[in-house]
C-alpha cells in the first residue's frame, strides 16, 4: 500500500480531532477535598462488552447498581441518556467534540452523589448526560467516570489482578511502585512524556477510554512505518465516517524498554491507550502529580 496516498486520506480529517471538550473542568467540591475517604480495593468489572475496556460498578443514593467506565481521557464524569431523568433538570448545553464520534451537544446536570463499594467518591459540581451507547456501542455503560473524581485520588489500576486500589497518597512512592513519570495538566487533560516507538520524547495524552496502544501523529506514524513493516494494517471509518488507520507492529520501545504486538492508531493527537496500561500495574497519584508504571 502506499503510504503518502493512504497519509493524504488521514491527515485532514483528524485535523479538529479532540478526545473530549474543550471546557474548563469546574471546581471540585470542597466538603473532605484534602482527606478524602478511600474505597476500598474493588474488582474490575467483567460483565458483558468489558473485554476492552475498564469498568467499574458505582451506586447512586437511591440504590441503583451502574456500570462506569473508567476514561482518564474525559474532563467529567458523564451519564447515559437512559438515567437523564434520575439527574434532576438540564442546567444547559455543553457542545463537546469525541474522538472518533465527532460533536454533540451535551446536557448540563447537579452532580449526583455517586458511590463505590459504599464509600462516597468526591466530584466536581456538575455532570454531563449523552447517549453513550452511540458513543461505546455494545458496551452497555451507564456513565463514564471522569477527572473531575479521579483527580481526587491515589488510584492504582492492577491489571495483573483486575483491581483497582485508592492508596495513601502521602505513602505512594519509592521504586516498588515502578518508574516514575511527571503527570503534566494541560488544559483539562493529562499528559506524561515518553519515548515511543523510537520518536523522541513528547507529550502523550493519559487516556483510559482509548482502547489500543497508542494514537501518534501521521507524520510519526510514518516514520515508524519506514522502521518496521506492520504485521497488519486495517482502515475502518469513525463513527462520522472518517477514514481511521490501525496498524499492528510486532514489536518496538517505550522509552527503551521492548513490547510486543503493539497497536497503533494515526491521527493529529498523541495517545497512550487502555492496551499499553493493561501491561502494567498503574499508579496514578494525582495529588502528588505522579503516574507510576510497573510492568506485569
Amino acid at each position: 500500500m502506499n503510504f503518502h496516498r493512504l497519509l493524504r486520506h488521514i491527515l485532514a480529517p483528524f485535523a479538529a480531532l479532540l478526545l473530549s471538550s474543550c471546557a474548563t473542568v469546574a471546581p471540585p467540591k470542597p466538603a473532605d477535598a484534602l482527606h478524602p475517604r478511600r474505597p476500598p480495593e474493588t474488582a474490575f468489572d467483567r460483565g458483558l462488552g468489558t473485554d476492552r475496556v475498564l469498568c467499574l460498578r458505582l451506586q447512586s443514593e437511591r440504590g441503583d447498581n451502574w456500570r462506569f467506565l473508567v476514561d482518564t481521557g474525559s474532563p467529567i464524569t458523564i451519564f447515559n441518556s437512559s438515567v437523564r431523568r434520575k439527574l434532576g433538570p438540564s442546567l444547559g448545553i455543553e457542545p463537546v467534540q469525541y474522538a472518533w464520534s465527532g460533536a454533540a451537544n451535551l446536557q448540563i446536570h447537579d452532580a449526583p452523589r455517586l458511590f463505590l463499594n459504599n464509600t462516597l467518591l468526591l466530584n466536581g459540581p456538575h455532570v454531563w448526560s449523552d447517549d453513550l451507547h452511540r458513543v461505546w456501542p455494545g458496551r452497555g455503560i451507564d456513565g463514564i467516570l471522569g477527572l473531575d473524581c479521579l483527580r481526587h485520588y491515589c488510584v492504582q489500576l492492577d491489571f495483573s489482578t483486575h483491581t483497582i486500589r485508592f492508596l495513601d497518597p502521602e505513602r505512594a512512592t519509592g521504586p516498588e511502585l515502578g518508574r516514575p513519570y511527571p503527570i503534566q495538566t494541560v488544559g483539562s487533560s493529562i499528559f506524561i512524556q515518553a519515548d515511543l516507538l523510537g520518536n523522541g520524547p513528547m507529550l502523550y495524552q493519559v487516556d483510559t477510554g482509548c482502547t489500543v496502544d497508542a494514537v501518534i501523529p501521521p507524520q510519526l506514524f510514518e516514520r515508524a512505518w519506514k522502521r518496521q513493516q506492520p504485521a497488519w494494517m486495517r482502515q475502518f471509518p469513525s463513527g462520522e465516517g472518517r477514514l481511521v488507520v490501525e496498524a499492528g507492529f510486532p514489536q518496538g520501545t517505550f522509552d527503551g524498554e521492548m513490547f510486543h504486538q503493539l497497536v497503533v492508531d494515526a491521527a493529529n493527537h498523541s495517545f497512550l491507550g487502555l492496551r499499553f496500561f493493561a501491561r502494567h500495574v498503574v499508579t496514578l497519584n494525582f495529588p502528588k502529580h505522579t503516574l507510576y508504571l510497573r510492568r506485569i
